[in-house]
C-alpha cells in the first residue's frame, strides 16, 4: 500500500477502595493520625493486528497484544498538626510515611528472569516494592526496588534524600514559585550493569530568580554522565516561567542548549515589571 496504516484500540478498567482509621495522639504536636489502606486493580487490554507492512523506526511502530492485570496495595500514614494557639484556624494535615507493593501478569506472553538466566520464563512481572517517610515537612526518605519472586532477589533499587528550604515565606507559595531544595539518589541493577548516584539543586536567589544544577555519575565506570546547568526566571503575576538550560553529556559526547517558556494563566499587572521584587 502507498499510505500503509493501522487501526486499533485498546481498553482499560481501573477499580480501587479505601479503608481508613483515625488514632487520637498528642506526640510530637500531633493530634490525629490517619492510617489508610488502598487496594487497587487494573485490567488493559490491546487487540492484535496485522502490522508487517509497516516500516520500524523505533518501539512505538509495533503495538503488541496485550491482556495485561496489574494488583497492588498501599498504605499511608497522615498526620494532623496542632494549630497556633489562639490562630482559630484548623490543623495542618500532611502525609507522614507510605509503603505500597505490585505485580503485573501478562497472559498474552512470558517474560524471563532479570537476575538469573536458568529460572523458568513466566508471566508474572518483578514486584515493585516502595516506602517514603516524611519525618519533616522539608525532609523526605525513599526508596523503590524490583523483586525477582522466581530468584528471590532484587533486581532493581533506588534510594533518595531530600531537602528543602525550611525558611521559605508560605506567603510567597503560587502556582510556580521556588523553594530552595536538594536531593541526591542512588540506583542499581542486578548483575552490577548500573550504578549511578543523581544529584540535583534548586537555588532560589530572588522571588523571580533560581539556578538549577543536577548531575548523574556512573559509580562503575567512574564518569559523569551528564550535567545540567540552568537559570529559571519567574513573571511577577504568576503567569509564565522561563527556563535557560545547558547540560553537557558523555554518551554520546554532545552540548545541549534549553530554552523551555511555561504559560499557565494570564493575570494581572505587567509581567515584565520586576521593580519591587527582591
Amino acid at each position: 500500500a502507498r499510505n500503509p496504516h493501522r487501526e486499533t484500540f485498546s481498553v482499560r478498567a481501573r477499580v480501587g477502595t479505601a479503608a481508613a482509621r483515625v488514632y487520637p495522639t498528642n506526640w510530637l504536636g500531633l493530634d490525629a493520625v490517619q492510617h489508610l489502606i488502598e487496594p487497587v486493580a487494573e485490567y488493559s487490554f490491546v487487540p492484535g493486528v496485522d502490522q508487517d507492512d509497516l516500516p520500524i523506526f523505533d518501539a512505538v511502530d509495533r503495538i503488541g497484544r496485550r491482556s495485561l492485570f496489574t494488583y497492588g496495595v498501599g498504605t499511608r500514614w497522615l498526620g494532623r498538626f496542632k494549630p497556633a494557639e489562639g490562630s482559630g484556624e484548623p490543623g495542618r494535615v500532611r502525609e507522614l510515611a507510605r509503603v505500597w507493593a505490585g505485580q503485573s501478569v501478562d497472559v498474552e506472553r512470558r517474560l524471563p528472569s532479570v537476575a538469573r538466566d536458568e529460572i523458568e520464563d513466566d508471566s508474572f512481572s518483578d514486584i515493585d516494592i516502595g516506602a517514603a517517610v516524611h519525618p519533616l515537612e522539608t525532609l523526605s526518605l525513599s526508596f523503590a526496588s524490583q523483586f525477582d519472586h522466581g530468584a528471590r532477589e532484587l533486581t532493581a533499587a533506588r534510594v533518595g534524600l531530600f531537602l528543602e528550604d525550611p525558611w521559605s515565606d508560605p506567603e510567597e507559595s503560587t502556582r510556580l514559585a521556588m523553594r530552595s531544595r536538594a536531593g541526591i539518589s542512588y540506583r542499581f541493577l542486578t548483575g552490577n550493569e548500573v550504578q549511578e548516584v543523581d544529584a540535583s539543586l534548586e537555588l532560589k536567589l530572588a522571588r523571580w530568580l533560581g539556578l538549577i544544577f543536577a548531575t548523574r555519575y556512573d559509580v562503575v565506570q567512574s564518569e559523569f554522565l551528564d550535567q545540567h546547568y540552568g537559570l529559571r526566571l519567574l513573571s511577577r503575576c504568576d503567569c509564565w516561567a522561563l527556563e535557560l538550560g545547558l547540560t553537557d553529556r558523555t554518551n554520546p559526547d554532545e552540548l545541549e542548549a534549553k530554552v523551555q517558556l511555561t504559560l499557565v494563566g494570564l493575570g494581572y499587572g505587567d509581567p515584565f515589571d520586576f521593580a519591587g521584587l527582591d
